[in-house]
């Protein structure tokens, strides 16, 4: 059984103008609104059951949770209301109850080996939702609310094979069913939406030498589209006709790649991927939402390395590349807004070294284009931070963490839309939106088991 509780409340900027830092209006610290922030909380209570013999496993998980978010934000400033500003609430409650059920074993079938696996997964969550206008954090008007109920559950079956010494092949299929019951406070965009999505998977691996494994993989899977997008009809905003999107959205990918092991000294898995999607979410900046957009195709390689040259000492290195595309036609352009290109993630660090530990750990990405048509871009942004611990008894353990020592100025996030500060023209002006990375600091964690 587990029992976690957290509640916290909070004062922080939203994405920045980059011309307000520009112009010195603030620091890259500063806010434009004051009252942005919000509050949450969070309980959660979990059991689980593991049973199991030498030759078979079965699991129970049965969790609930009563979360709770109040966020206060504002992104365009003074775009749509010159006097007030555009402030804006969005509030989220719910209750949310889930089980997950699987049974996994391991046989033979016609003298080859085989590890099989099913499962059942089952999900409500019971939703107030609402998207107010406020001033000072005071509501001036309702956009919309909502009461949702939301139900996800799905059914899955895998197995893999030994086809030959060094030959797996792994064969699954899952199915998912998404229904959702929407009660607005505008009647139009009351309703309900059901769906179902069927999706295979098949890999094969094939161990060339004792040290060397290929493997190619490929199946089907989804992401879920928010509930009011599938029933509603009418903009609560603007009042025009709104168009439905699917609640389930089809996602088909594909990899072929190579892992490498050579004892525990290293090892190293080398992954180039193909991943389609019908309908990719696409954040909207001057609303703070995401939105169904246009279908999408991504190409990368992903490399992944652990070595160990010497005892206690540990070397780290993951690093990707994406093209990520909209593969309709559109003048607009192909490029998907927010797609970061590349990344690297390294770290060396010193283990086991009796009572001590300690570390050294970069993060990197190139950021993307901003806009369809690459025409604004963002990034890149480097992360340096550092670690050593120390236990001092069986109970008590101390860790001093360092982050961003090499006191960089980069973006963590960026968005590019349209935003008006006090005394520019009613328009307002596009710009660079953005997350500032964050300051040099420490923290110093206190562990105490009894």
């Amino acid at each position: 059984l587990t029992l976690l509780a957290s509640d916290g409340e909070w004062r922080s900027s939203d994405q920045i103008p980059r011309r307000a830092v520009e112009e010195g209006r603030i620091d890259r610290y500063g806010r434009i609104d004051d009252d942005s922030g919000g509050s949450s909380s969070r309980w959660s209570l979990v059991g689980e059951l593991h049973r199991g013999d030498a030759t078979s496993l079965s699991e129970l998980r049965v969790y609930t949770v009563r979360y709770r978010l109040d966020l206060f934000s504002d992104f365009t400033y003074f775009l749509e209301d010159p006097e007030r500003g555009d402030q804006f609430e969005q509030l989220d409650q719910r209750w949310t109850f889930g089980l997950k059920l699987a049974r996994r074993g391991q046989g033979e079938l016609g003298g080859r080996r085989i590890e099989w696996g099913a499962g059942l997964d089952g999900r409500y969550d019971a939703i107030d939702n609402g998207l107010f206008r406020t001033a000072g954090r005071e509501r001036t008007s309702t956009v919309r609310a909502d009461g949702i109920g939301q139900l996800g559950a799905s059914a899955w079956v895998e197995g893999t094979l030994a086809l030959a010494d060094g030959l797996r092949l792994g064969l699954g299929v899952r199915l998912d069913h998404y229904g959702a019951e929407v009660d607005s406070n505008l009647a139009a965009n009351s309703g309900s939406a059901t769906d179902w999505l069927l999706s295979p998977k098949a890999s094969l691996a094939w161990r060339v030498a004792d040290s060397t494994e290929l493997y190619l993989a490929a199946g089907g899977g989804y992401h879920s589209n928010d509930a009011r997008g599938a029933t509603i009809r009418v903009d609560p905003v603007t009042g025009e006709p709104a168009a439905r999107v699917p609640p389930l959205v089809r996602a088909w990918g594909s990899e072929l790649g190579v892992r490498f092991a050579r004892a525990a000294a290293y090892h190293s898995t080398l992954t180039a991927y193909w991943l389609e999607l019908d309908s990719e979410l696409v954040f909207v900046g001057d609303g703070g939402s995401t939105e169904a957009g246009r279908p999408s195709r991504r190409l990368g390689l992903e490399w992944t390395n652990i070595w160990t040259p010497r005892r206690h000492f540990v070397v780290d290195l993951d690093a990707t590349w994406t093209k990520a595309r909209f593969t309709d036609p559109d003048p607009a352009g192909d490029r998907i807004p927010g797609a970061i290109d590349t990344t690297v993630a390294a770290g060396v660090a010193l283990v086991d070294l009796g009572r001590w530990e300690t570390g050294l750990r970069l993060r990197w990405f190139s950021g993307g284009a901003l806009l369809e048509d690459d025409s604004i871009r963002w990034g890149p942004t480097a992360l340096l931070s550092a670690r050593i611990a120390v236990r001092l008894s069986d109970r008590l353990r101390l860790e001093l963490e360092g982050f961003n020592l090499l006191d960089r100025q980069d973006e963590d996030i960026a968005y590019f839309y349209p935003s008006r500060l006090p005394g520019e023209p009613a328009e307002g002006v596009e710009d660079v939106h953005f997350h500032p990375v964050e300051r040099p600091g420490a923290r110093l964690t206190v562990e105490w088991r009894f």
